[in-house]
């Protein structure tokens, strides 16, 4: 019983960042366009793989983040110095959500937008938290290598 109410705590704050994080974005005159190539054909870019992760200024960081599409649905793992933080995700057209929680009991938890962009070479990313300042962050992914989608039974 403990880990649905967990669970649905997850999925509630999911749901308020998510909403937050759309309004910002539409709403936010700090938030900078990034410059990227125009994607081609988004929904047909396969994401699974393994990427280098690159926090842009001023919380400079790199890392590795790990993405699994099972059926419609993201599972991430990102590592970046002694932060391990996972998350799940969901794709619409040329963006990535994914909500995600740090810490062994996820004190943190978050969302991150990403556009995918140079035929899913690259996904530029932007991310708040809670706890944390209220201020949206950047990031990047930078495309390693592919992973096997996995086969899941119906």
């Amino acid at each position: 019983m403990r880990k649905f109410f967990s669970v649905a705590l997850m999925v509630g704050s999911v749901a308020f960042l998510l909403g937050a994080l759309a309004l910002a974005l539409s709403a936010s005159p700090d938030v900078k366009e990034t410059k990227e190539p125009p994607v081609v054909a988004a929904e047909e870019v396969e994401l699974s793989g393994i990427y280098f992760l690159e926090g842009a200024p001023p919380n400079d960081y790199t890392g590795s983040a790990t993405i699994v599409k099972i059926r419609d649905v993201y599972l991430v793992h990102f590592i970046a110095g002694d932060v391990v933080t996972r998350g799940v995700g969901i794709r619409h057209g040329e963006h990535l959500s994914v909500g995600w929680s740090t810490g062994e009991r996820n004190e943190r938890r978050g969302i991150t937008v990403y556009k995918v962009g140079e035929k899913g070479l690259k996904l530029y990313g932007a991310w708040t938290a809670y706890p944390g300042d209220g201020r949206m962050r950047r990031e990047s992914l930078v495309f390693i290598r592919a992973l096997p989608v996995p086969e899941i039974e119906e």
